[in-house]
């Protein structure tokens, strides 16, 4: 997969923090009517959960959001049409992966991006 970092928002992923612990990464754009992958590395901290709350950017109408790959060592769950929420598995350290895909239109393209999340448990 390929990272890409764009300065102009296409679709953004927006961030929620928990107040007990850390889940972070970077803000990050993926262009569905282009295709392509987007790798977004995330550390998590004292067992925290990750919410992964999608927006669509201007002239984006995403048609549908699903889950392509599972994490190993936690559990991803879809809760609303373009939320998920990682929970890692209780004392896990080490890496977990797992694989969001997201299409949307875009006027008359339309297309998916996949967004792999590379987990560091600490």
């Amino acid at each position: 997969m390929i990272k890409y970092l764009f300065p102009t928002l296409a679709a953004t992923l927006l961030l929620s923090l928990p107040a007990r612990a850390e889940c972070t990464y970077p803000t990050f754009d993926f262009f569905p009517e282009r295709g392509g992958a987007v790798v977004v590395e995330t550390m998590v901290t004292g067992g925290s959960s990750c919410t992964h709350n999608f927006a669509e950017g201007p002239g984006y109408k995403f048609t549908s959001a699903t889950i392509e790959r599972r994490p190993e060592h936690g559990t991803l769950r879809k809760e609303g049409a373009f939320r998920y929420v990682y929970r890692p598995d209780a004392g896990f350290k080490g890496k977990d992966a797992y694989l969001v895909k997201i299409c949307a239109t875009k006027g008359d393209a339309k297309g998916c991006s996949t967004i792999a999340y590379v987990i560091t448990l600490e």
